[in-house]
């Protein structure tokens, strides 16, 4: 049986408000950490129970068999204390899920942009597996090799004929003039 040091009426009435913001607080850092371990899991997120583990045992194991850790928390000091010490610990295990939250946010997000560099258009993706250093012109002091990317170099069947070409500028010039004809005589109708 355990037996804390509770103190007068007055002090446990005190930190019952306390110990309600810290249950509550302590809930939210175990969603995070819960939330956390999902988002690093990602498509093996369906193991998110396997993975949640207090002191190397499921979560429901665990509580089955929990045992006060004398070490961490001596029953020798009050509960005020005792509350306070796990606020820190919970203080503490969110700071260290912050740090770890950006570093993975940071890494995924760096490994995005590589996949994106690595799988989008030619503009912004790596040359290397597409090229070779023979398709370079390396060490000259007079020449430099340049790529060139081109979004749809589309080829085009055209065979150069005067007439053709004079003919689609009498096209145009014939069309142009049957517009402004038939504003002109829009314009007249209106006033009419």
């Amino acid at each position: 049986m355990l037996c804390l040091q509770v103190g007068t009426l007055d002090v446990l009435v005190g930190l019952s408000d306390d110990l309600g913001k810290l249950d509550s607080y302590c809930e939210m850092i175990a969603k995070k950490v819960s939330h956390y371990l999902g988002d690093v899991l990602e498509e093996d997120r369906d193991k998110l129970h396997d993975n949640l583990l207090a002191n190397g045992l499921d979560l429901q194991a665990y509580l089955q068999r929990f045992q006060w850790d004398m070490a961490k928390f001596p029953i020798k000091q009050s509960l005020k204390a005792i509350a306070d010490q796990i606020s820190k610990q919970m203080s503490q295990i969110e700071a260290d899920l912050k740090t770890k939250s950006t570093s993975y946010n940071n890494i995924k997000g760096n490994l995005q942009n590589l996949e994106r560099k690595a799988t989008g258009s030619l503009m912004t993706r790596n040359l290397g597996d597409i090229v070779r250093k023979e398709d370079f012109v390396l060490d000259s002091e007079y020449l430099q090799t340049l790529l060139v990317v081109v979004p749809k170099f589309t080829v085009r069947d055209f065979v150069y004929n005067e007439e053709e070409l004079q003919a689609g500028k009498n096209e145009i010039l014939k069309l142009s003039t049957d517009k402004k004809k038939q504003f002109v005589s829009r314009v007249d109708y209106v006033t009419v």
